[in-house]
């Protein structure tokens, strides 16, 4: 990626090319973006796992039965096809807690919204979050759905019926969406995968005790996630 915008030319100025303080503000929104958003959200799902132990075990349980079909070797085919759970937890993890942060776009059309009028052209702002919360597949008046005691179930993405629908938009939407999706999606995976098969865990403190940071990227504990094995 690095070399890319290094050697990156404008194709209809061939003689154009990203300047040195481009290509550090780009490697730094790089770092940002891809490790820290897949970090904190390993972090919200060890939590979440560590309060429902009985996903944990389930998600024990089929990473053994595939070492035990295909062995130890993880392939991305494996992930894909043998480790529906495992990609269920995450799917959970990434609704309850998204990009905290508005997202920008603008208007392609003058649009009414609530009696609103949004002329063509301005800036707008999307949260993942109030899409998530408004999805028509898992909204309940009680807010129940959103909240980590009550409402973390994976097994919802195993059921037709009651998987969200095209509201579940974790890396945005449209051919503006997180181009590092797949590669954030394989390496939460083989974490949780790798996690499940060689460590057991607990959680250090009591969930009644969690405080979670104002501001961030994505949600996340304040003072970090106490866990011993």
């Amino acid at each position: 990626t690095l070399s890319g915008m290094v050697f990156a030319k404008d194709d209809e100025d061939p003689n154009h090319r990203l300047s040195r303080q481009q290509i550090i503000d780009n490697a730094l929104l790089l770092i940002l973006a891809g490790s820290e958003t897949s970090a904190q959200t390993l972090t919200n799902a060890i939590l979440l796992l560590g309060m429902h132990r009985h996903t944990w075990h389930r998600l024990v349980r089929e990473q053994a039965d595939m070492c035990e079909q295909s062995g130890d070797v993880l392939t991305r085919e494996a992930l894909d096809k043998e480790c529906p759970y495992l990609d269920a937890v995450v799917r959970e993890v990434l609704r309850l807690k998204p990009l905290g942060v508005a997202l920008p776009r603008l208007a392609k059309g003058t649009v009414i919204v609530d009696g609103n009028q949004i002329p063509k052209g301005w800036g707008v702002q999307y949260s993942i979050r109030l899409t998530h919360e408004q999805d028509a597949k898992t909204y309940l008046k009680d807010g129940s759905h959103m909240d980590i005691q009550r409402g973390f179930s994976p097994e919802r993405w195993l059921n037709k019926e009651r998987r969200p629908c095209t509201d579940f938009i974790p890396y945005g939407i449209g051919p503006r969406h997180c181009l590092g999706m797949t590669l954030a999606y394989t390496e939460m995976k083989v974490f949780l995968a790798i996690l499940a098969r060689r460590i057991d865990f607990q959680l250090a403190e009591e969930p009644e005790q969690i405080r979670w940071k104002k501001i961030g990227l994505v949600p996340r504990v304040e003072g970090g996630l106490p866990i011993f094995g």
